[in-house]
């Protein structure tokens, strides 16, 4: 049992049925992007988030770690709208959203942590008014 318990690797989420729709598909820097996100969640553990816009010249703007994710942290299906700002000194142009989540399930999930890379998510940055 214990040994169970220490390499419990049961899936956190459905990763193959995890969906992003961009709600604002165009957005101005210092603006926020909003993205409604789709889960199916298997069981509740702790998460860290993290989040980088890469711009129109490949440059990455990375977020601390822990932005918030989901709203609602139920079992089952789940669906939500997240909003993410846009760096100010984010190039105009088309820019991807990547997202990974880090969920801790248990203390061996500090040693090997479920990493989960969601779907890269494609906007335009629009120039200032």
């Amino acid at each position: 049992l214990s040994v169970a318990w220490v390499w419990d690797r049961r899936p956190v989420i459905d990763e193959s049925n995890v969906y992003a729709r961009v709600v604002t598909p165009k957005v101005m820097r210092a603006g926020y992007l909003a993205v409604e996100w789709s889960v199916t969640r298997y069981r509740i553990c702790s998460i860290s988030v993290t989040r980088e816009i890469e711009d129109s010249l490949g440059y990455p703007h990375r977020f601390p770690s822990g932005l918030p994710s989901p709203r609602s942290y139920s079992i089952g299906a789940d669906t939500w709208v997240g909003y993410v700002p846009v760096p100010t000194g984010a190039a105009f142009g088309k820019a991807t959203l990547r997202t990974s989540v880090v969920y801790h399930c248990g203390w061996s999930h500090q040693i090997v942590p479920f990493i989960v890379r969601l779907p890269d998510v494609e906007f335009e940055v629009l120039p200032d008014k």
